[in-house]
Order: C-alpha cells, then sequence, then structure tokens
C-alpha cells in the first residue's frame, strides 16, 4: 500500500523560511512517527522522488536527521534552544497570519 501526501513548506519569504520550514518538518515527522507506533507502519519520506529518509515508530532515521540538520544550517535563526525555537516560531506565524488576514 503507498499513501502519499505534500506539504508546502516554504512561503517565499528567504528570511524566514527555512527556520519555519525546518519546524514544520519536526512537526510532521513527529506525527509521522506517532502513526507508525499506533498503525505498525514505516514511511518513506522523498522529495521528487529522492528518497530522503525513512520515520518509523522511533523517529527519523539518521539520514533523514542530517537532511534536517542541512536545513537549520541555512537558517538565520538560532535553534539550539526549543523554547527559542517556539518564541521565534510564534512571532512569525503571528507575523504572517496578520498579514494575510
Amino acid at each position: 500500500m503507498r499513501l502519499v501526501g505534500d506539504s508546502k513548506l516554504f512561503r517565499g519569504v528567504a528570511l524566514d523560511d527555512t527556520f519555519l520550514a525546518w519546524r514544520d518538518v519536526q512537526f510532521i515527522v513527529a506525527t509521522l512517527a506517532r502513526w507508525a507506533a499506533s498503525l505498525g507502519v514505516t514511511w518513506r519520506l522523498s522529495y521528487d522522488d529522492i528518497e530522503l529518509g525513512i520515520v518509523d515508530a522511533t523517529g527519523a532515521d539518521d539520514r533523514f536527521n542530517a537532511f534536517c540538520s542541512n536545513i537549520v544550517s541555512l537558517g538565520r535563526h538560532p535553534t539550539s534552544d526549543p523554547r527559542t525555537r517556539e518564541v521565534i516560531a510564534k512571532a512569525l506565524l503571528e507575523t504572517y497570519l496578520r498579514r494575510d488576514s
């Protein structure tokens, strides 16, 4: 069985895109890991038919984590402290919600 989905990670605002994309990917992977645990499945993550890694009940594999590390290194925002990430994410999301509404 194959389940296919997609998520638009980038909004076209270069300075904030990499940080928000990284945060979205973390949320997606955590959700897939929960589903993998409850359904007993493994998820293969790809982009344009290039496999980036696997997510199972334990989370993402080393290959996908390396891909995510590359996203983080491209961003302008510090991401070492989870509280800092959430403060930045909340501010960015509020900015875009106001702008887009």
